[in-house]
């Protein structure tokens, strides 16, 4: 197998910065969608276990700062 030359133009299926903002600002409101070393990807929504699970998380990291580090 050949390797491919250091001048080869990049993948025509991956998207700019530039590329992803343009598309994204024609989404509606309730999308959410990221950009993934090039790849457009739509967000799923997070349902109320994940956000349980988060809320939990922040309380946790919260309680431990405080408990260790109360001047910040």
């Amino acid at each position: 197998m050949a390797a491919r030359p250091a001048t080869q133009d990049r993948d025509p299926r991956l998207w700019t910065a530039d590329q992803f903002l343009e598309f994204a600002m024609t989404r509606p409101d309730g999308e959410r969608w990221q950009l993934v070393d090039g790849l457009a990807m739509m967000m799923v929504p997070p349902n109320k276990v994940h956000q349980r699970i988060a809320a939990n998380l922040e309380r946790s990291l919260n309680d431990a700062l405080e408990a260790n580090r109360p001047e910040l």
